[in-house]
């Protein structure tokens, strides 16, 4: 299900399953609102000699282009590629579901990204790579450490 060019999609108890992608929001202006989702088992990009198709393929939920995604209640499962999406000065927002399954359970290609809007009570587990990013998050400091 992909939603492009500043159109707006509110979704509610969906279940989008054995398709290349999942639910995908591309273009400045373009919003989705999705609650109690399940997005599973998205498929590969099936690559010739020539190269592999141009549009996203194996993702489960993403937001590009300038688009916001903002997802709450939900499970993304079994991407072959990657769970959740992030790029191209895209805006998401996870709360309360879970990322399991997946290749990488998190693809982030903007640098200096908020990676807790991905994981306000969302878990990640048995995923191939939790989290692949083009920078990686600096850590908050540790508590009750002495100065140096």
């Amino acid at each position: 299900m992909s939603v492009q060019n500043g159109a707006a999609l509110t979704l509610d108890r969906a279940d989008i399953a054995d398709a290349r992608a999942g639910l995908l929001a591309m273009g400045a202006g373009t919003r989705i609102a999705a609650t109690d989702i399940i997005v599973r088992d998205m498929l590969g990009a099936p690559c010739t000699d020539t190269g592999c198709p141009p549009e996203p393929e194996g993702l489960g939920v993403g937001s590009f282009a300038g688009a916001t995604v903002e997802v709450e209640r939900f499970v993304v499962e079994r991407a072959s590629l990657c769970g959740i999406q992030v790029a191209s000065a895209g805006i998401l927002r996870l709360r309360t579901g879970e990322v399991r399954e997946n290749e990488i359970g998190a693809c982030v290609q903007i640098e200096g990204y908020d990676i807790g809007t991905l994981s306000s009570d969302v878990g990640y587990r048995d995923n191939g790579t939790n989290l692949q990013t083009t920078t990686l998050p600096v850590p908050e400091p540790l508590e009750g450490l002495p100065d140096p």
